[in-house]
Parts: C-alpha cells; structure tokens; sequence
C-alpha cells in the first residue's frame, strides 16, 4: 500500500519495487532528494480498491503481503528492494497484483514489480488482474518467473542506488542512467525540472 511510501527510501535503504519499471534518473533523484509521490486521485482510488480487495480475500488467502529482498553485491549490503504483494495463492505458490488502470488490455509497466515478487516467493507465476476505473472492464494476464528478468531487477535497483548516491554528493546524473520508457513519464514527472534529459 502506499502508506509504505511515507518512509524516507535514502534513510531506509530501499527500493519500492514499482520503481523497477520506471525512469531510472526519476527515481533515483526522487530518492536522493527525499521526495515522495503525492496523494492524487489515481493513487487514492487505487488505495481504495485493494482495500476492498484484501477486505474479500482476508482471512482465506495471504493479502498485502510484505516482501524483502536484500542486495547482496559490495557496496549495496545495506540496500533492499522492499514492498507488498497484493495476493499469494498457496498452492501451487502464485502472486496476484491487482491495478487500477484506464489500459488493462497492456501492463508491460508492471512486469518488473511482478517479477521482483516471483524472485523474492521463489514462484513461479503471477497474474495481474487488469481494471478499469470507469467501465470495469477487466483483463488478467499471466507473468512467468525468468531468472534473467529478475536479475535485470536487482541491476536496475543498483543503478537506480547509484544515480541517487551521485546526485546527493554533487547534483549529476551518471552517464550510464536510463531515462524513462515511456514518453507520458516525462509529462508526469515530479522532478522534471532537475532532470539532465529535459
């Protein structure tokens, strides 16, 4: 939930796993500067329907599930990619995401936080259950553990860990940083202004 995102990411040494699937410079100065996303509507009716969600499933299934995976490598011990999973399925063991999104038909900008999930259960499937706000309609799709792919989540946790350490120390981006993926990121970024891309 997003009552998580109220700690400092740079005082806790962490990495939300939502961060995987966005612009690396965005997070990364988010983090260095101790900004946090605010509240909108999109974020408060999303907050809204995983509570009804969990509210269904309590009691029978595991809900908002927290999960940690610590960064092993020097120079990142301190670190962890650190969040919660929706829902786990028990038998075979499979996470369940929930997402509000005027899209259900595509949730590519989800598949990282989902397979950083699959790698911290040691599962191996996940479906993400796909709604719009306004119409509801509804799309599940299926997100298969890849050891490659979640091997690219903890390399993009690192660079993302890196580009905040640099911009702390002197207000740069390092070369190697990737911008965002997609294009409507930069229209909605909350550190536009600071960004070296821009």
């Amino acid at each position: 939930g997003f009552d998580v995102k109220n700690e400092d990411p740079w005082e806790h040494r962490k990495i939300w796993p939502t961060m995987l699937d966005y612009c690396e410079i965005k997070n990364g100065i988010m983090i260095a500067k101790g900004i946090r996303p605010e509240p909108n509507t999109r974020m408060i009716r999303g907050k809204l329907y995983h509570r009804a969600l969990a509210s269904i499933f309590f009691g029978t299934l595991p809900v908002e599930v927290p999960i940690r995976i610590p960064l092993k490598d020097p120079g990142y011990e301190d670190w962890k990619i650190s969040g919660r999973i929706d829902l786990i399925v028990l038998d075979p063991k499979t996470v369940v995401e929930f997402k509000l999104t005027t899209r259900p038909e595509s949730v590519e900008h989800y598949r990282m936080q989902t397979i950083a999930y699959l790698g911290a259960l040691k599962a191996e499937k996940a479906f993400i259950i796909a709604t719009h706000p306004e119409t509801f309609d509804v799309k599940v799709h299926r997100i298969d553990y890849n050891s490659a792919d979640f091997g690219f989540c903890i390399e993009k946790a690192k660079r993302i860990i890196e580009i905040a350490r640099l911009y702390r120390e002197s207000e740069e981006v390092p070369q190697m940083a990737y911008g965002p993926e997609y294009s409507w990121e930069c229209r909605k970024c909350p550190v536009k202004e600071l960004c070296p891309l821009r």
